[in-house]
Formats: structure tokens, sequence, C-alpha cells
């Protein structure tokens, strides 16, 4: 029942989002910016058509990819738990997006705004509640911190994705700093995830190298 509600959300979200481009289409200038530098400013522009229809269209695109591979993943074929947590990941990453895609539409109707300030609690939650998700992921080839070591081992797999789950929680609060401090927003981010996702690398590594030893 559960993942069929976050099913519908999903649904709604992809449906709306093509009902605001057909809105939105009329009221925007032929050239919308779609890309903001580590400051905050404009360097990236698009035809108004792809602008507008770019979200929307990647969001069903990633839909159709969910039914068409959903059930085809050898680890977690027919598995309802697999099932479940890719609806929770889908349906966090088209809602980070489709909250990114209104941003930009609203800025582009002359409503300027320091976008940093708000895409930065937007990366924040996305990244902890990513850590929340990856915690429960079972060994699947879709889903997770998919070490050649990790999908090899359960044991591996649990340990390492604890770790991540708390590592990639750290950093979602961290960016939070991009509210107060939006010139360190970008900094903060490289400063956070890449070493997190080197040190689940290697604690992958370890624990192989640890096993392969006894």
């Amino acid at each position: 029942m559960l993942g069929n509600n976050y099913k519908k959300t999903i649904y709604l979200i992809v449906a709306f989002s093509f009902i605001i481009a057909a809105a939105a289409y009329p009221v925007l200038p032929d050239t919308i910016a779609s890309h903001w530098n580590i400051r905050g400013e404009v360097d990236g522009f698009l035809p108004k058509l792809i602008g507008v229809s770019l979200m929307p269209v990647i969001s069903l695109f990633m839909l159709l990819f969910y039914f068409s591979f959903s059930t085809k993943d050898p680890k977690a074929r027919n598995n309802p738990d697999f099932l479940l947590l890719l609806d929770r990941f889908l349906l966090l990453i088209i809602s980070f997006l489709f909250y990114l895609y209104l941003l930009t539409l609203i800025w582009n109707t002359g409503l300027y705004f320091n976008i940093i300030k708000f895409i930065s609690p937007a990366f924040a939650l996305l990244f902890f509640l990513l850590g929340h998700i990856l915690k429960t992921a079972k060994p699947n080839y879709f889903i997770g911190f998919r070490t050649p070591w990790s999908l090899d081992n359960k044991n591996n797999w649990e340990k390492i994705h604890s770790l991540g789950s708390v590592l990639f929680k750290i950093s979602g609060l961290s960016l939070l700093l991009g509210l107060l401090k939006p010139e360190y927003f970008f900094m903060t981010m490289l400063a956070t995830l890449t070493p997190s996702v080197l040190l689940i690398y290697l604690y992958s590594y370890f624990i192989y190298i640890k096993r392969s030893a006894v």
C-alpha cells in the first residue's frame, strides 16, 4: 500500500510538471536562464522550448526507465523491499528536480533572488534523505554504494551503507551553511561529499582485505 502511495505521488509530480510547463510557456522570455555559477550568477541560457520542457521530459524518462528495469536486477528481482526502496529513491530525485524546476521558472518570470539560498536547503535535504534511504538498501545493482567488494559480500555492503548513511546525513546538514553563507555552498559540498565517497570506497576495500586475510 505504501509503495502505491509513492508511485501515485511520482505520477502526480511528473504530470504536474507538464501542466506547469504549458502554463508558464507564454509568460517566459524567448531565452531563459538555465544555469548559475558558484556565486549565484547566471552563466547559461537555453531556448524557451528546451528550457521549459527539459525537466518534465527527464522526469518522464526516469519513470519509463523505472518501469523497464525495476524488476530486472538479478540481486533484487521480485523483492518487494527493493521495489519500495526504488519507489522512495525515485520520488526523492523527481521531487528534487521538480523543486529546482520551479525555482528556475520563477526566476525567469522576473522575480530575481539569490538562488543559492533556495537550492542549499534542497541539496541538504536531498543528501540527508539519501543517507536515510540507503541505510536500508539491500545488495542490488541500481541503488547504493556499489563497490566491487560490497556487491560480492553482504556484510561488506551492510557495513559501508551504515557508514555512508551517517556521512551523507552529516554532509546534508553541513550544506545548510548555504542559507547563511551562500558563497561557501559549493565549496562545502565538495569538501564534505568528496571525502565521504572516498572514505566509503576505502572502507569497503579495507573490509575486503581484512576478510581475505582470515
